[in-house]
């Protein structure tokens, strides 16, 4: 039959079999496709040009299987070694896949449509910017209804460089830390190193991340974890400078995205299991928690002496203006189905599928646990990841049904994703081969997306 098939296409003109590649093509783009048409928002498909996507998919799901490899063997004896070399191929794996992209690094930072910060930065100064945002001129639809913070990384780049493209480059690698914060992150929670690896390297590989590189979307999530990870740390240890890190770590967030708080809901389920088998004590996560909060506050009161800044009015015209352009163009209920199935596809079709079936599969063993054979499986899952996938699930819904974001929540909840390759790498723990066909499809959907999906057009 294979062969009759193979014939079958021979045997057509030329017309006919560019018919039929061009169905393909269309087919595939369909399926790859992002938004509503009916919620007022898609992902442009792009014209067809001469690149071949598999040529950069190939070598890339090659290295990173070959890594994986000696890292999975290595790991236990040379862990900071393994995980720098992840987070160093994670930016080759950027690049190569991104040559299936139809713009550079230097035309999406320079961009006002894609970027805007970028501009704003060079209109505005740091102080100009804190102390008279969010009513500055002249600024363009990004910029205007975001935080200061994404203006004020660009001026941080500006320290070192003041090439676009060399910033592009920078962001990438920044973007990149997500593989080893993901890494401490599943240690600090109990998980063993070798989940841990294989969570950081799908995080690294995930289609909305590369796909949205440079955009400072692909950033968010290292902060966002950054503060979950020190938070962590800082209630098991019950170490208030660690406390005082984390305050940091969240000043910095909600200066530069205030959307990924929604974390809350998650660290709630996740320190919930650690008060429950007793690996945090309510007096330090109460003392390491307050260290916390106070260090942000005292953060923000500083900023305002000091730059005048106005928290509340940044967040006030933030929502304003999100709200103001979610009404006017937007339904609320359009938008509930179709910013799901963007986010799971943003974050792989594989891993979410695995992310699925563990949801099925603990549900399945929750309702009847009665059961003496599921009941004693019940009992045998590790309580932390039953924590983590409630507390995803959580966080996930939660977004969904405030509305917050209709369209584009492949971009704006990247920060969200990296939690679902956590659960697909536990759900691999004694299945290589399950890992590795995983590993290799999302490269390959990466690299699909971009070649047929207009992620950032300049």
């Amino acid at each position: 039959m294979h062969s009759y098939a193979i014939e079958s296409v021979r045997s057509k003109s030329p017309s006919q079999r560019s018919h039929i590649i061009y169905n393909a093509r269309v087919s595939l783009r369909w399926f790859f496709s992002y938004g509503s048409v009916e919620g007022n928002w898609v992902y442009p498909l792009l014209p067809d040009i001469l690149v071949n996507p598999l040529a950069s998919a190939v070598p890339a799901a090659m290295l990173s299987i070959l890594i994986f490899l000696i890292t999975d063997r290595f790991i236990e004896r040379r862990e900071k070694t393994c995980v720098a070399t992840w987070w160093i191929t994670g930016m080759a794996l950027a690049l190569l896949l991104r040559q299936s992209a139809r713009f550079n690094l230097s035309s999406i930072i320079e961009s006002d449509v894609s970027n805007g910060y970028f501009a704003a930065s060079l209109r505005y100064g740091p102080l100009t910017v804190l102390n008279n945002y969010p009513v500055l001129s002249e600024l363009s639809m990004h910029p205007a209804g975001n935080m200061p913070g994404k203006i004020l990384l660009f001026h941080a780049l500006r320290i070192f460089t003041t090439s676009s493209q060399a910033m592009g480059f920078m962001l990438v690698a920044l973007a990149c830390l997500i593989g080893p914060i993901t890494y401490a992150l599943m240690c600090e929670a109990g998980f063993s190193k070798r989940i841990a690896l294989r969570a950081m390297i799908l995080s690294l590989v995930m289609p909305a991340f590369v796909g949205f590189m440079p955009i400072l979307n692909t950033v968010t999530p290292v902060i966002a974890l950054t503060v979950f990870l020190l938070s962590l740390i800082a209630a098991h240890r019950n170490n208030k400078f660690t406390a005082m890190g984390a305050g940091l770590a969240a000043l910095i967030l909600i200066l530069f995205e205030p959307t990924p708080f929604i974390l809350i809901s998650t660290g709630v389920f996740v320190i919930g299991d650690e008060l429950q088998t007793g690996k945090i004590r309510w007096k330090q996560l109460r003392t390491t928690g307050l260290t916390a909060i106070g260090t942000m506050i005292i953060g923000l009161l500083t900023l305002r002496i000091l730059t005048g800044f106005d928290l509340f009015a940044a967040l006030h015209n933030v929502a304003k203006m999100g709200m103001s352009f979610n009404e006017a163009d937007r339904p609320y209920v359009r938008w509930l189905i179709p910013n799901l199935k963007d986010f799971f596809m943003g974050a792989g079709i594989l891993p979410s599928l695995v992310f699925l079936l563990a949801i099925v599969s603990i549900t399945r063993l929750f309702v009847h646990r009665s059961s003496s054979r599921r009941g004693k499986k019940f009992a045998e899952l590790p309580p932390n990841a039953i924590a983590l996938v409630i507390g995803t699930v959580t966080a996930v819904l939660l977004l969904d049904i405030l509305g917050l974001i209709r369209g584009e929540a492949v971009r704006h909840w990247i920060f969200l994703m990296p939690f679902v390759m956590m659960i697909a790498a536990w759900m691999t723990t004694s299945k290589r081969w399950l890992f590795i066909v995983i590993l290799s499809m999302t490269i390959l959907q990466t690299s699909l997306s971009l070649w047929a999906i207009g992620f950032v057009i300049p």
